[in-house]
């Protein structure tokens, strides 16, 4: 037996353990679509990510979406059976169809030159809560992180600074949960 061959018949059988599981993961919660597998949809390279957290080109790499995960293919959010969550992952704040907090979308970024990757936003939909995030490495600035400290505590985000994880870097995030 082929190894594609092995790895067709071992993705089938996920997808058929997975559609025995609560109906949570038979149709978008944002569009209503009904997904596909993340198998039968290629990233194209030349563009930006539909969804990096299915296709994370890094080489930090991602495995919390396998063969077996389904994505939905009008707005790209992706189902993890393992935490049954619906995730979005754009660098752009305005490619969500379910539109990220303002805290979220409007928070202030350093100035380009102290970016040291790409800004991230993250959108993951559960069943009692979505959670709304950014984040991103850039130079290590007090006076930066006493503004963003600042505007965190104003629009209730839950901020985290890594302060120098890297010599003069530091990795940022900041998220806003929602209850349902």
């Amino acid at each position: 037996m082929s190894m594609k061959t092995l790895i067709t018949i071992i993705s089938i059988s996920c997808s058929l353990l997975f559609q025995g599981c609560k109906e949570w993961h038979k149709q978008c919660p944002v569009c209503g679509g009904m997904p596909i597998s993340t198998l039968q949809i290629k990233d194209d390279r030349s563009k930006p990510s539909k969804n990096i957290a299915v296709w994370n080109r890094s080489i930090c790499g991602n495995s919390l979406f396998e063969t077996y995960s389904t994505i939905c293919q009008k707005d790209w959010y992706a189902y993890s059976p393992y935490f049954e969550t619906w995730t979005l992952v754009l660098e752009n704040p305005d490619g969500f169809s379910n539109k990220l907090k303002e805290g979220i979308y409007s928070f202030p970024l350093p100035i380009v030159q102290n970016l040291r990757s790409l800004t991230v936003y993250r959108q993951v939909i559960g069943r009692k809560r979505t959670v709304h995030s950014i984040s991103f490495w850039c130079e290590t600035d007090e006076d930066y992180f006493k503004k963003i400290e600042a505007y965190s505590k104003k629009n209730r985000l839950k901020l985290k600074i890594d302060r120098n994880k890297i010599e003069g870097q530091s990795f940022l995030s900041a998220e806003y949960e929602e209850e349902k």
